[in-house]
């Protein structure tokens, strides 16, 4: 198993050359580990790149 920091995604998007313009996050359906009834543990971000 493994993951990355939230951090480190949107800043390898920026880097990139991505522009961020939305963000999500929402709780796990059916929470297996007791932290995912207290926490988001799925995101998202709506990214593009300029042309």
């Amino acid at each position: 198993m493994f993951g990355h920091s939230l951090a480190d995604q949107i800043n390898g998007q920026l880097q990139a050359g991505f522009l961020v313009a939305g963000f999500d996050e929402v709780f796990h359906p059916h929470p297996r580990f007791l932290i995912e009834r207290y926490m988001p543990t799925f995101m998202a971000t709506y990214a593009s790149k300029p042309m």
